[in-house]
């Protein structure tokens, strides 16, 4: 309204009108892409460990600079957190076993809030139903990356050597698959589900590996310590956890007859190459794939590599090898970090010795001591 008034006081008893609606738009929030595995069947359940990170994304038609707060809240919805408006994600640690639902919800400078967020959602038929938390078991983490031995001879032969050497159920067995059962895609949950153990065993034979979706939290995992065992026969000169710069084909015809003797290098030893014999491996069947050694590369200021596997000369004309290449790397990445062993051979077919629970107690009890 506009009034008039003159010099003696008296005003317009009819002031001009003007009535202007003021909407206020309500934010918008939704998941960044990949915050959440996809699956193709809902029915599932999304496993984790006591850390998870969500990411999300909020827009605002009057402008982004007008979400004042994000809420979110783990399971009860009556007991709100809340953190800065321009804040992506949250990072939820020492969560209870069990399971859970997050909820995370945007605010505006008016108090008007966007749609409510949950994971999981039982009507978003792209994730899973449930989220369950479990807490890690000992010191040790067995990441099974095989989809197709399906926790089957393969998974036995690797829990089987920790059975004999820590005792069952001492030990974590995380099977990594595509969808729900990838590896979590925030660094921090990387490392700090790497961070919750001594030692990675990790093994991977056919398909490609999950490797490098892991890359970042392994090597910051050995950097804090860590120890790493892995076993796959791709050879990635990309992995920071090792320092391969290249690899090269053994077996160019894709057969690697059984019998085949790889004798461990003696890593206390470092002027000269020194086998010990009662450690040497032999393969136990026929490996049908193309198997590669590597060349090592540049070492940064700090970082120390040798190798720990070397083949036996070649047998036949199969063995298509000079000499006694290299098929596993002791890698450290500087003073106090952990150490990681990359072999390029399948170890689960390298028992024909029966010595496959030595070797491996030597690596993890004495190597990586």
């Amino acid at each position: 309204q506009v009034k008039a008034q003159d010099d003696s006081g008296a005003v317009d008893t009819s002031p001009a009108m003007l009535t202007l609606p003021v909407a206020n738009q309500p934010p918008e929030i939704e998941w960044a892409v990949n915050a959440n595995p996809g699956v193709t069947d809902p029915n599932v359940e999304h496993l984790t460990f006591p850390t998870r990170t969500f990411v999300w994304t909020v827009s605002d038609l009057d402008g982004v600079e007008t979400i004042s707060r994000i809420r979110w809240a783990l399971d009860d919805t009556t007991n709100w957190n809340y953190i800065a408006g321009d804040a992506t994600s949250k990072t939820l640690r020492e969560i209870p076993a069990g399971y859970h639902t997050f909820y995370v919800q945007a605010i505006d400078t008016a108090g008007a809030k966007s749609n409510l967020l949950m994971y999981p959602d039982s009507a978003d038929n792209t994730t899973a139903n449930t989220w369950r938390v479990r807490q890690p078991v000992g010191d040790v983490l067995l990441v099974d990356d095989f989809r197709l031995d399906n926790a089957g001879p393969t998974r036995t032969f690797y829990t089987g050597i920790l059975d004999s050497l820590y005792g069952s159920s001492t030990y974590t067995v995380l099977e990594v698959r595509d969808g729900v059962k990838a590896v979590a895609t925030a660094l921090n949950d990387q490392v700090a589900m790497f961070g919750y153990f001594k030692t990675v065993i990790w093994y991977h034979y056919s398909e490609a590996p999950h490797l490098p979706d892991a890359d970042g939290g392994l090597r910051v995992f050995l950097e804090n310590g860590g120890n790493l065992f892995v076993s796959s026969l791709r050879v990635d000169a990309g992995y920071t956890f090792t320092s391969i710069d290249s690899n090269f084909v053994l077996n160019p015809s894709g057969r690697m007859i059984a019998g085949l003797t790889i004798n461990l290098v003696d890593p206390a030893v470092t002027d000269s190459v020194r086998i010990i014999p009662e450690l040497a491996l032999k393969t136990s069947d026929l490996i049908a794939r193309r198997v590669s050694g590597y060349f090592p590369g540049l070492l940064d200021f700090g970082a120390t590599s040798r190798d720990l596997f070397i083949l036996e000369e070649p047998r036949n004309s199969y063995d298509a090898w000079t000499g006694t290449p290299p098929v596993a790397q002791l890698f450290s990445p500087g003073p106090g970090s952990g150490q990681s062993v990359f072999l390029s051979l399948p170890f689960h077919v390298c028992n024909g010795n029966n010595n496959i629970v030595a070797v491996m107690g030597f690596i993890l009890n004495q190597v990586f001591e």
